[in-house]
């Protein structure tokens, strides 16, 4: 199952100019500040130099995630822009050389995709089915670090 990965990874060559979330857990408070706004749960959308919106959600049905590129105005009060957020220092305005799915040691699907960076810099959009906070989860993690359920 594809799950829109097809398209997203068309865009390689692009740039993010801007992430924002919709924050299914507005309790967020026992989250560390640091991490809040990547590992707090919610839709995410990214925006690309080539004026493209996507937008990513939980499949829980097949512990992925979906990517659907959309029509998105910046005035839809659902989302908060996050760009600003120290976590997007180095990873806006730098082109997308690779993007690739992420599989779990346990099943035969992505469970997400990693976004690598000219500069050197990744990261990840994943489904979690559960973590210490909340459950159902879309996540965005720093991408340098292995988790123990990847392969």
């Amino acid at each position: 199952m594809e799950n829109g990965f097809l398209d997203f990874n068309m865009c390689i060559g692009s740039k993010i100019k801007k992430c924002f979330r919709n924050f299914s857990n507005r309790q967020n408070d026992e989250i560390p500040v640091e991490k809040r706004l990547q590992e707090s749960d919610g839709e995410i959308i990214i925006e690309l130099s080539n004026g493209d919106f996507y937008l990513f959600s939980p499949d829980s049905e097949n512990f992925s995630i979906k990517i659907d590129k959309i029509i998105f105005e910046e005035k839809n009060n659902l989302f908060i822009d996050v760009s600003s957020d120290l976590f997007w220092q180095n990873r806006l305005d730098v082109e997308i050389i690779n993007i690739s799915k992420l599989y779990s040691k346990f099943r035969d699907i992505h469970f997400g995709i990693k976004i690598t960076l000219s500069n050197n810099i990744s990261f990840k959009i994943i489904y979690e089915s559960e973590n210490e906070f909340d459950f159902d989860l879309i996540l965005i993690k720093d991408g340098l670090f292995i988790e123990a359920y990847e392969r």
